[in-house]
């Protein structure tokens, strides 16, 4: 009788540490492609502003393939000096699912304030930001 109690405790024990390790998969939050009117990006004083449906679409793939990391947002911008705010404007308002591009110690992030911060491949955020720089 002892052994099976000590056996199930165990096996709930196990049971318990797996699920707290778990990690919650997240993607990233962005309107629908179809409901974006503008995406507004700003970089220091400058905001650009994309409004060709075709860049629109290649820029949500590219930010949609981001994965989560173990990092937290705990604040409504990213800490770190420099960053690319981006915003949308669909066809209710402006939408809520702003997100933040940033390089950090050689690696590539995009973060959504109080949502999660995401890896996003070097070529992924150089092909975004030579999106912006080609934007008039």
């Amino acid at each position: 009788m002892k052994k099976t109690v000590v056996v199930t405790i165990f096996i709930l024990l196990i049971c318990f540490i797996s699920a707290c390790n778990k990690q919650e998969t997240k993607n990233v939050m962005l309107p629908d492609v179809q409901e974006i009117e503008y995406m507004y990006f700003v970089v220091g004083d400058e905001c650009k502003t994309v409004e060709d449906k075709e860049q629109i679409k290649l820029i949500l793939s590219e930010l949609s393939n981001a994965e989560i990391s173990n990092l937290q947002s705990l604040n409504d911008t990213p800490q770190t000096e420099s960053y690319i705010k981006i915003t949308f404007e669909t066809s209710k308002g402006i939408s809520s699912n702003t997100v933040y591009l940033y390089e950090k110690e050689y690696k590539f992030y995009l973060e959504q304030p109080y949502h999660g911060i995401f890896k996003i491949k070097e070529k992924a955020y150089n092909s975004i930001v030579e999106k912006i720089k080609a934007e008039q």
